[in-house]
């Protein structure tokens, strides 16, 4: 493990990855629009009686640290917003066929490289007591990557390592309330970011001009959600 600017390589099988961790000030200050984009989420959530009830308990600095972005500006840059989906009922193969779909079109797109890192500054291990197997499984493999049981930054991860990274942001954001809603996949050169909602939908921001047309998505098998979202598994 070669620590190298505040992020950490990662090595498996005596190879070095191009999986690293990275602060979210990192990300930020070479990012603006994902900057901007995680400032908006975080604006929209900010609360003020919550920060009263910080303030009570003498620890006002914790909420600006979950909220560590939610004074920088917003750019409003030209972006295309669509929830994406495809059908398939069986919950246990559900993770991996998402992640190889999803890797179908980004590489269709070119993109190798991408962020991940939540929308408010939060533990990606949360603070549930919940052992379903696939949770703890999840849980287990963000624990070797960053070798301990709590991690609040962010990770850059190659096109390789995506699939197993999807697998695990699904399970943590479907079975774990208590981690943020919203755990963004961002491409490096920011002409994309992305989230999975606990019903395994994608919620895709394209950002200067759409490139993932109907066209193009249902040519690989996925559909634009209109209205209510429902959760499609069966039990």
């Amino acid at each position: 493990m070669v620590h190298v600017k505040n992020c950490v390589f990662l090595a498996y099988n005596d190879q070095a990855t191009i999986t690293m961790l990275i602060t979210r000030r990192e990300i930020f200050m070479q990012h603006p629009i994902i900057e901007s984009e995680i400032a908006g989420f975080q604006k929209s959530f900010h609360d003020e009686y919550t920060l009263e009830e910080f303030k009570e308990e003498n620890d006002e600095q914790s909420y600006w640290e979950i909220y560590d972005c939610v004074t920088k500006d917003e750019l409003h840059p030209m972006a295309i917003r669509k929830i994406i989906g495809f059908e398939h009922q069986d919950l246990n193969t559900y993770p991996t066929t998402l992640s190889r779909k999803s890797i179908i079109l980004f590489e269709e797109l070119g993109l190798d490289t991408f962020y991940i890192l939540s929308h408010l500054k939060l533990d990606f291990f949360g603070s549930s007591q919940n052992n379903y197997p696939p949770l703890e499984e999840a849980h287990q493999m963000l624990a070797n990557m960053v070798k301990g049981h709590t991690y609040k930054e962010g990770f850059k991860v190659s096109l390789k390592d995506l699939p197993g990274f999807m697998e695990t942001l699904f399970w943590i954001c479907r079975c774990d309330p208590t981690v943020a809603e919203y755990i963004f996949i961002c491409d490096v050169h920011e002409s994309l970011m992305l989230f999975i909602c606990r019903y395994g939908n994608i919620h895709l921001t394209e950002f200067g001009h759409e490139k993932l047309t109907v066209t193009r998505l249902k040519k690989h098998g996925w559909k634009i959600i209109e209205g209510r979202e429902h959760d499609q598994f069966t039990p």
